[in-house]
């Protein structure tokens, strides 16, 4: 699978260099604190011996701030700020893909791969990762981001992110004849035209479908889908 944006992977970078050099400074002001301390304590021990504990106390608050700071990063990465709901519904929305058949005018039998776009600020990090290389019907996954709802007519499936609900009206109105099943978790997407909107429940992924949208857009969902959904006619 591609993923179009670094961003995620830059700011999991920078997590672990803030908290690494954060928590050395931190060491390196308890060492100076303790040096001080040793000074005004001048004559009970010889130089030798203070600087072996020196060393000694600077290396264990080394050992200290690599420990710590990679804790800290693996439990505070932006995957785990999204409390992993984001991770689930990027699960759900390949699995979901295997139960809607497309438009003719928008498939190929050249197509080799199918597109997921997110449209807005990406909320989901770095969840599609564990599906590169997936394949769906017999295509490889595509997962980037869109900046306009005209860059979506490559798009099989586009997900609306929650940056774009000021302007949602307008968004669902350009991608009417986009080709793309619309996917979002704003609570009013259905209101407005979308055709699946995500939500949870219990710590599970729960789908609306909004059949009367994706049947007037070419879209056939399977009976199967339909069964596990909870479906506006």
């Amino acid at each position: 699978m591609l993923i179009c944006s670094n961003e995620t992977r830059k700011n999991v970078f920078y997590c672990y260099v803030k908290e690494f050099v954060l928590l050395f400074v931190c060491g390196c002001s308890i060492i100076t604190c303790k040096r001080a301390d040793m000074k005004k304590q001048n004559g009970q021990r010889p130089d030798r011996v203070k600087q072996q504990r020196f060393r000694h106390m600077a290396m264990q608050c080394v050992y200290f701030a690599v420990a710590a700071s990679l804790l800290v990063c693996a439990f505070w990465s932006p995957a785990r700020a999204t409390d992993r709901q984001y991770e689930r519904k990027a699960a759900f929305m390949c699995k979901v893909l295997q139960f809607i058949d497309w438009p003719e005018a928008a498939c190929s039998a050249e197509d080799t791969t199918i597109t997921i776009g997110i449209l807005g600020r990406d909320p989901f990090g770095a969840a599609f990762v564990p599906f590169a290389g997936k394949t769906v019907r017999g295509r490889r996954l595509v997962v980037c981001s869109v900046s306009s709802p005209d860059e979506a007519v490559p798009c099989e499936m586009l997900f609306v992110a929650a940056s774009e609900q000021h302007r949602l009206n307008a968004v669902m109105a350009s991608l009417k004849d986009s080709g793309a099943l619309t996917v979002s978790d704003l609570p009013d997407f259905i209101a407005q035209g979308g055709m699946l909107y995500l939500y949870e429940e219990k710590d599970a992924v729960r789908l609306e479908i909004n059949h009367a949208a994706a049947k007037r857009a070419g879209f056939k969902i399977s009976s199967k889908l339909l069964e596990m959904a909870r479906v506006v006619r």
